[in-house]
C-alpha cells in the first residue's frame, strides 16, 4: 500500500502537536531536561525494538551515516529548546514558533541543493514570517513570568531543525532507511545526554519525576517517536 508524502508529514505534524500537550501537562510538575531524557531514552527504546523485530541494523551507506551521527548530536539541544519554549510561553506559542522550520529549510535547500525558489514556496515562506509576527505580538494576554526573548527558544529549534531537515533528506536519499535514521538518532542522542550529564555533573541536579509528570512524560515521548518515524517515512517517501 502506497502513502501519499503530504499525508504521512501531516499525521506527523498532528502527533507532534498532541505530544506538546502532553509535555506541557508534565512541565507543570518537572523541569524540560527530564522530559528531554525521557524522550530520548523512549525513542531509543522503540525505534531499535522495531528495527531488531524487521531483521536488525540494515548495511547503510557511510555518508548517510555520518549524517544520520550529527542529527543524533544535535537532536537533544532541539528537544530540549523545545520543551523549554514549551515551559515558558506554553504548547500553543511555542509549537507555532517551532513549527517555522520549514521557513529555514526553504532558504538552505535553495541556497544549497539548488531546489528552485518557486512561487508556492516564496508565498508560504512569507506567510511563516507573517506568523511569527502575529504569533509573538501578544502583549496583552502574555503570562507574567514570560519573557519577550522566551519566543527565542523555540525559534532557535526551528532554526536547527532548519539545517537538519535538508541533510535528513540528502541522507535518505543515499541510504532509503527511514527506521533506522530514527534508531541510530535516537541512541546517538541519549549517549550525547547522558555524556553531558556526566562531564557537567547534572545527573544529580535530574531528579525523577513524579506520578503527575512521568505519565504524560512517557505519553509525549512515545507520541514525539511515532512522531519522528513519520517524519523520517514522509522525507524518504
Amino acid at each position: 500500500m502506497e502513502f501519499s508524502p503530504q499525508l504521512v508529514a501531516l499525521a506527523s505534524t498532528a502527533v507532534y502537536a498532541a505530544g506538546n500537550l502532553y509535555a506541557r501537562i508534565g512541565l507543570v510538575h518537572s523541569t524540560p531536561l527530564v522530559v528531554t531524557l525521557i524522550s530520548l531514552i523512549v525513542q531509543t527504546a522503540v525505534t531499535w525494538a522495531i528495527l531488531l523485530a524487521r531483521g536488525g541494523v540494515p548495511v547503510i551507506d557511510w555518508r548517510a551515516l555520518i549524517i544520520f551521527i550529527a542529527v543524533g548530536a544535535v537532536l537533544p539541544v532541539v528537544r530540549l529548546l523545545s520543551y523549554i519554549g514549551i515551559a515558558r510561553i506554553g504548547s500553543a506559542r511555542s509549537s507555532s514558533l517551532r513549527s517555522t522550520h520549514p521557513f529555514f529549510s526553504a532558504a538552505l535547500a535553495i541556497s544549497f541543493l539548488g531546489e528552485p525558489a518557486k512561487h508556492n514556496i516564496m508565498l508560504g515562506t512569507l506567510l511563516i514570517v507573517a506568523g511569527i509576527f502575529f504569533t509573538c505580538w501578544e502583549p496583552r494576554q502574555r503570562s507574567a513570568d514570560a519573557k519577550p526573548t522566551d519566543v527565542l527558544y523555540p525559534l532557535a529549534a526551528a532554526f536547527m531543525s532548519g539545517l537538519i531537515h535538508p541533510a535528513t533528506r540528502f541522507a535518505l536519499t543515499v541510504a532509503n532507511q527511514p527506521i533506522a535514521y530514527a534508531a541510530i538518532v535516537g541512541l546517538v542522542s541519549l549517549l550525547c545526554l547522558t555524556g553531558y550529564f556526566l562531564v557537567t555533573g547534572q545527573a544529580r541536579r535530574v531528579a525523577w519525576p513524579s506520578r503527575s509528570a512521568l505519565i504524560p512524560f512517557v505519553t509525549a515521548s512515545l507520541l514525539e517517536t511515532m512522531g519522528f518515524l513519520l517524519f523520517s517515512a514522509a522525507v524518504s517517501l
